[in-house]
């Protein structure tokens, strides 16, 4: 004779333990309970199914077809698809939460946000505010960005004009700061 499994002190952590409990609020746990439970229905209609052919065949030996057989077939039909139904309207169910959950975190934080803005701005009139470039950045200022904007309208014949004045062909700004430029020579005649 084996000890039961419950008062086996090996595994009675395991039932003491909440982290081993079933937490029948998960998704996992949703998805599957209507499996789970539709095999245990599915087992005992099975038996009872069974038992009732047992004493039918017992009852009526001259009968050539068990009765029920046709209507369980039926039956098991229409498990499934209510088994189907369940199982969609778990997923529906669980998708909407999913939705009003992400519609109440950015309530929130939309909220939050409106009040950390109105704070800020009371204290923007009353404080200067500093900066402090991160590593590999650099510091552009307006003048620098107004020349580029000015250099975009232009027309690609100007652009290629002030080029070539100035010697340099292209020249590139890098994200970490590093520049790259491309020039071509001009030949010195000696005399």
């Amino acid at each position: 004779a084996l000890p039961s499994i419950l008062g086996d002190d090996r595994f009675k952590v395991m039932f003491e333990n909440p982290d081993f409990q079933v937490d029948e609020q998960s998704e996992e746990f949703r998805l599957l309970n209507p499996i789970v439970s539709k095999v245990g229905l599915k087992r005992k209609k099975k038996l009872r199914l069974l038992a009732q052919q047992a004493a039918a065949s017992q009852q009526a030996a001259e009968d050539d077809e068990p009765e029920g057989k046709a209507s369980s077939e039926e039956e098991s039909s229409d498990d499934d698809k209510s088994w189907v139904e369940e199982v969609r309207e778990q997923r529906r169910l669980l998708r909407q939460e999913n939705r009003d959950r992400r519609r109440q975190e950015r309530k929130d934080a939309d909220r939050d946000t409106v009040l950390l803005d109105r704070g800020q701005n009371q204290e923007k009139t009353s404080q200067p505010q500093f900066y402090q470039l991160k590593p590999g950045e650099e510091f552009r200022s307006f003048k620098d960005v107004t020349h580029k904007q000015k250099l975009q309208k232009a027309s690609l014949e100007d652009r290629l004009k002030m080029e070539e004045s100035s010697g340099i062909n292209s020249a590139v700004d890098t994200a970490v700061g590093s520049k790259q430029l491309t020039f071509t020579l001009r030949k010195v005649l000696l005399h």
